[in-house]
């Protein structure tokens, strides 16, 4: 989301958004909340590095070749999510033993295990509800599955 949205609304403003976006959805989550600072960075980063080459060095709303839009697009995304393979786990080693501690990364994966947990139960719990009501609809137009 960070790549797209520095491709399709520029440099600061993708980047700005994607990091927001993403650092809310870990402000939203408690297993994530204490990496939100870290999303926030890494996010901007990966958007300001795709969105630099796109805009800054190729200026890509300029351009009408198709093909020269699809390189440029394709050098940006593979630069600004290259960037993330090597930082994220860099960043998030750094951020983990030395910002937050030791203890605080045993916590975080408590937090991560019971998220996930809890995560796992209501989304068995919206399956199972969405699929008893769907299921006369898909048997009715012959959609379900032979047994």
């Amino acid at each position: 989301i960070c790549v797209l949205g520095a491709l399709l609304a520029g440099t600061v403003s993708g980047s700005l958004g994607g990091a927001i976006g993403m650092t809310i959805g870990d402000l939203l989550d408690p297993g994530y909340v204490i990496y939100a600072p870290k999303t926030f960075i890494l996010k901007m980063l990966i958007g300001l590095i795709a969105g630099g080459i796109a805009h800054g060095i190729g200026h890509i709303n300029q351009q009408k070749d198709r093909g020269k839009i699809l390189r440029l697009a394709v050098i940006a995304s593979v630069c600004g999510l290259g960037f993330n393979v090597i930082a994220d786990p860099l960043l998030g080693y750094v951020y983990k033993v030395l910002i937050i501690g030791q203890p605080a990364a045993q916590v975080a994966l408590t937090w991560n295990f019971i998220t996930t947990g809890s995560n796992a139960v209501i989304s068995a719990v919206a399956a199972v509800i969405l699929y008893m009501a769907l299921r006369p609809v898909f048997a009715k137009a012959g959609l379900l599955p032979e047994s």
